[in-house]
C-alpha cells in the first residue's frame, strides 16, 4: 500500500498507507471471508485464509507512506490462483474507484527456490494405486487399520500432484503433534517401521508383493 509522508502534525497534508490497509482488511473480511466458508471440498474442508503480518510507517509522528499486509491463503482444488488473486485485485480496484488516493500493488510472496512451483493445493483419489497400495502396507506391516485423512499443511507433494501428474500420497513414521517444534523428533522404532513400510509400498506398487 502507498501513501505520502507528512508530519504527524498536519496529517492531512499526506496520505496515510496503514488506513489504506486497514480499509482493505476490512473490506475482505466482509466480502470474501464469508464466501470462503461455503466453498468446502469434502476431504480438503473450507477454503480460509488469515493476515499474518502487517508492517508499516516509521515513527509514530509521520504518516506512513508504505505499508505491507502479509496473507497466507489456503485455496482448495475447485478453486485456482487465479481466482484467488482476481478475488483480491477486485477489492483493491473498488477502493480506488472510492477514493483516488488509495493505491496498491498486490504481489505473490517470494517462495525462494521454487520460484516457478506456486503452492498449489494437492488431491489424490482414494482409488488411486497408490493409495491402495499406501493403506495395505500400513496395515500388514503396522498390524493397524490406516485411516485416510488431509491436511491443513502444505508439503512439495503437490508439486509432484500438480506439476508432475503424479499421485502422490503424504506418509511418514511419527507423530505430527511434534512436527515444527523444537524438540521435533523420531524414535528408532518409528523409523524402522517407516522402512519397513516403505519398501513394503515399493514392492506393492511395482507388483512386487
Amino acid at each position: 500500500f502507498f501513501g505520502k509522508t507528512a508530519h504527524g502534525g498536519v496529517p492531512q497534508d499526506g496520505v496515510n498507507a496503514i488506513v489504506h490497509a486497514a480499509r482493505f482488511i476490512c473490506r475482505v473480511q466482509d466480502k470474501i471471508v464469508p464466501k470462503l466458508a461455503l466453498r468446502y471440498h469434502p476431504h480438503m474442508g473450507p477454503s480460509v485464509m488469515n493476515f499474518g503480518r502487517i508492517e508499516g510507517g516509521t515513527q509514530p509522528s509521520t504518516v506512513a507512506d508504505r505499508c505491507v499486509v502479509r496473507m497466507d491463503r489456503r485455496y482448495i482444488s475447485s478453486e485456482s490462483l487465479d481466482q484467488v488473486i482476481a478475488e483480491y485485485q477486485e477489492i483493491l480496484d473498488e477502493l480506488s474507484r472510492e477514493d483516488p488516493t488509495f493505491r496498491a500493488e498486490l504481489k505473490l510472496m517470494d517462495i525462494g527456490t521454487m520460484a516457478h512451483f506456486h503452492h498449489v493445493p494437492l488431491e489424490t483419489s482414494p482409488d488411486d494405486p497408490i493409495v491402495k497400495a499406501v493403506v495395505d502396507s500400513i496395515r500388514d506391516v503396522g498390524g493397524i487399520e490406516p485411516k485416510m485423512t488431509t491436511r491443513r499443511g502444505w508439503t512439495d507433494a503437490a508439486i509432484f500432484g500438480h506439476y508432475g501428474k503424479i499421485p502422490t500420497v503424504v506418509f511418514g513414521p511419527g507423530s505430527l503433534s511434534r512436527s515444527h517444534s523444537k524438540a521435533e523428533f523420531i524414535t528408532v522404532d518409528e523409523l524402522e517401521e517407516g522402512f519397513r513400510t516403505y519398501v513394503s509400498i515399493a514392492a506393492r506398487f511395482c507388483g512386487l508383493a
